[in-house]
């Protein structure tokens, strides 16, 4: 099946790369409460970790954090499958 093929490096440090920028700033905002969209954003990129298991990773800051690493690797995988997916119908729209 298409979405279960080994994982594309680049596109996966890419991918990482936009979670990390998205997290850290709507992270910020939220702490600072500067903006609506981006501290809603924010509950968006603290699933599945902090949402699913929040009496766990909320006893200490470090655990926090380290539930947001999880969440970027987590979204990271999520979103290099769209960007497969979305390069693999782009090039079948090509070829026809």
């Amino acid at each position: 099946m298409l979405l279960f093929k080994e994982i594309h490096l680049k596109r996966f440090v890419l991918a990482m790369f936009i979670v990390i920028m998205l997290t850290g700033l709507s992270y910020l905002s939220a702490m600072g409460s500067s903006s609506k969209m981006t501290s809603w954003l924010f509950y968006v990129f603290r699933f599945p970790t902090h949402t699913l298991f929040w009496g766990l990773f909320s006893q200490s800051s470090t655990l926090y954090r380290l539930g947001l690493v999880i969440n970027i690797f987590f979204w990271s995988i999520i979103l290099e499958r769209l960007l497969m997916l979305v390069t693999h119908i782009i090039k079948g729209f090509k070829d026809t």
